[in-house]
């Protein structure tokens, strides 16, 4: 394929090109893509679209652009972004009748031609969706429509439109309203408003995909750094593949399968409840120890409620981020409203609610006197999203082991994060001695940033690494796009990698390392930017709270 590229001027196409006379193309190049090979690429008059691991680019362009690109000293491999690829696993199941699907093209520009292609196939787009300001549609196909609508040059991906459900609020009734088809619809207005927290109590319950959704959302906090979107996990978890006692994994649901979301988990409540998981999902949580586990409880271990959604993503990255209280949580009773939530409280003035979504409302409250703090206390009037979690994380509690204990029925992993939990259970305040925030301008491939600590023999140190990444490529394996690393490096050289790994991560774009130190000295942080294929830097931010070791006290540089 590479001499084929390399040797023709005019390279044939499967699919019907766009009305530009492109398609697209994935260009792999030789090594981590350098920004003068991406000048070079558009120089020539192609589009990029996005990244696609490893070293990349998916790509618009005519087969006479391509063949001209493929003939660069810099291209390794390049072929055209077949059909077959814009399908999710779910498009791909050969369903015998018509569906609902999401379409989404390349570019919003091509949605006229498309609603004109799909009413001469007499699929129905009403004027809602064509004027949406997205890149999108929400249709009925058969499997046969889906087949053709795959084949046009403006389709990127085609998935199945799985409807948006609720997922609890901290103020009951609206509980009945109209789910928003479009997320960023609701960011957009938001921050219009001047809003830079923004909880999302709805979602699909997709089994950890990232979709069209994921990466609107995405794609938003990308272009609005300022603006953190927390999303609630989904109460979709099941005890049913097998029935055995333990919560299924792979339940996160979108938009908090995103990477640039602080997605929200529910831990149960601190109430002392009779009620239990089976008495109210009797065949999802049927076997012991979930069956007879109550629902809330004032004493004893703390764990996560059954229905809280759980990682890992369908690409592998840890999710939920956080968990909150989100089972039997006390608000006060709307006024002139019937809804009594999930029952009345000991107060005649309030009730009880749940899910994910109260706890993901809670999580952004916590997060708006996150912001609140940086700007009276350190001076940072618009930080950034990702410092704003990054502090969150590093003030977490970790719930391991969970409320059975170790063994076979061990609700929460030892270590952390995790996918049960993520990074742990939020905490209403976080210590403010000892924190350090950064929000720094970014680093470019290859470039690293150190940020030494004096610490005392003994003394407990967490770092916690955050950043919102670049979109993803729908039909990328790998979503994570910009890759930084975190690590530690201590006063007599050995080096520590983030989440307890035995190396970096690949995967996940928060990162944290806890460590005590076992000798006096510096203690180095370092972020290193392994691959940054797009937006030339990528910015980050940097929380550490650590000891201050007393001042002449000598450091010791050797390890034993």
């Amino acid at each position: 394929m590479v001499r084929l590229l390399k040797s023709s001027a005019h390279l044939p196409t499967v699919q019907r090109p766009t009305s530009r006379g492109t398609t697209p193309w994935v260009v792999q190049f030789d090594g981590a893509i350098r920004e003068k090979w991406k000048t070079a690429v558009e120089a020539e008059g192609a589009v990029i679209h996005g990244y696609v691991p490893a070293d990349a680019l998916l790509v618009e362009a005519s087969p006479e652009i391509l063949a001209r690109i493929a003939s660069m000293d810099s291209v390794k491999w390049a072929a055209e972004y077949l059909p077959a690829y814009k399908k999710s696993v779910d498009a791909q199941d050969g369903w015998a009748d018509d569906r609902e699907y999401v379409v989404a093209l390349f570019q919003a520009d091509d949605k006229p031609r498309i609603a004109r292609e799909f009413g001469e196939m007499n699929v129905f787009v009403s004027r809602e969706e064509l004027t949406a300001d997205n890149e999108w549609f929400h249709v009925k196909l058969s499997p046969e429509q889906v087949d053709e609508v795959a084949n046009w040059g403006e389709v990127e991906w085609i998935e199945l439109d799985r409807k948006p459900q609720f997922w609890g609020a901290t103020v009951p009734e609206t509980a009945g309203a109209a789910v928003a088809r479009d997320p960023v619809a609701a960011l957009r207005q938001a921050f219009d408003a001047g809003v830079r927290i923004q909880p999302i109590n709805q979602g699909c319950a997709d089994a950890g995909n990232y979709g069209v959704a994921a990466r609107a959302v995405d794609r938003f906090v990308w272009a609005h750094p300022e603006m953190l979107v927390v999303a609630a996990a989904g109460n979709a978890a099941v005890d049913l593949a097998p029935a055995d006692g333990v919560v299924d994994a792979g339940s996160i649901g979108s938009p908090a399968t995103a990477k640039n979301v602080l997605s929200v988990g529910a831990a149960e409540g601190r109430r002392d409840v009779a009620r239990v998981w089976r008495d109210s999902w009797p065949e999802d949580f049927a076997v012991e120890p979930i069956a007879l586990d109550p629902m809330a409880q004032a004493d004893g271990p703390q764990g996560l409620a059954a229905f809280s959604g759980r990682g890992p993503c369908a690409d592998g990255r840890i999710k939920p981020d956080l968990v909150a209280p989100g089972t039997f949580v006390v608000v006060p009773r709307p006024p002139d409203s019937d809804d009594v939530g999930w029952g009345a409280a000991e107060n005649d003035g309030e009730i009880y609610v749940g899910g994910t979504g109260v706890a993901a409302e809670q999580t952004a409250a916590a997060a708006r006197q996150v912001r609140q703090w940086l700007a009276a206390e350190r001076g940072i009037a618009a930080p950034s999203a990702a410092l704003v979690k990054a502090l969150l994380i590093l003030s977490s509690r970790d719930l391991a082991p969970g409320q059975y204990g170790s063994g076979a029925d061990q609700e929460i992993p030892g270590y952390r994060p995790n996918n049960v939990q993520g990074f742990g259970l939020l905490q209403e305040r976080f210590p403010m001695d000892g924190i350090e925030p950064y929000d720094e301008e970014g680093l470019a491939t290859g470039q690293v940033k150190e940020y030494p600590l004096h610490v005392p023999a003994g003394g407990r140190v967490g770092a916690v690494l955050a950043y919102s990444d670049s979109p993803a490529a729908l039909a990328a394996g790998t979503k994570l796009v910009n890759d930084l690393d975190l690590t530690v490096q201590s006063p007599g050289g050995r080096i520590m990698h983030a989440d307890g790994k035995a190396g970096t991560d690949d995967l996940n774009n928060a990162e944290m390392i806890e460590f005590e130190a076992e000798k006096n000295g510096i203690h180095t942080i370092r972020i290193e930017a392994r691959n940054v294929p797009m937006g030339g830097v990528q910015p980050f931010a940097l929380a550490i709270c650590h000891p201050i070791a007393e001042a002449g006290m000598p450091a010791e540089t050797e390890e034993p």
